[in-house]
């Protein structure tokens, strides 16, 4: 389930519920991953440019739209990671529940479960690896 769900968001829940709408959410994080590569290469060409322009206007405009290009990059970029991570939790929780166990054993040293901790009044999941 986690190999799946790492490989492509969605996958891996698939596997858990067999709902068809799991595998968009691998089609989103491919997509912001392909979005993230493409702003960056259109701020790296829209910088370029700045530093080639010698008209001042031109130099503030292409600087605006290089942070703003910059900008797409980081948030598509830091929505392709979370979709990743809150997939990889998901399809971990759902398994874990569907299994009526609150933590799995991958490899005798290594576990992953979920609790909630009281105090922070907020769920947790949990990897633990004993060395």
């Amino acid at each position: 389930i986690l190999i799946k769900s790492a490989v492509f968001p969605g996958w891996g829940l698939y596997d858990v519920e067999k709902i068809n709408p799991y595998l968009l959410i691998g089609v989103v994080g491919y997509g912001s991953v392909v979005a993230a590569f493409i702003y960056n290469s259109k701020s790296n060409v829209t910088y370029d440019k700045y530093l080639a322009s010698d008209n001042i206007s031109e130099r503030e405009t292409l600087y605006s739209d290089f942070t703003k290009q910059e900008d797409a990059t980081k948030i598509f970029g830091y929505s392709a990671a979370a979709i990743w991570i809150l997939d990889i939790g998901w399809a971990t929780i759902k398994y874990l529940n569907k299994t009526g166990k609150s933590s799995a054993v991958i490899d005798p040293r290594f576990h992953i479960g979920y609790d909630y901790y009281k105090y922070g009044n907020t769920p947790l999941l949990t990897f633990k690896y004993n060395f």
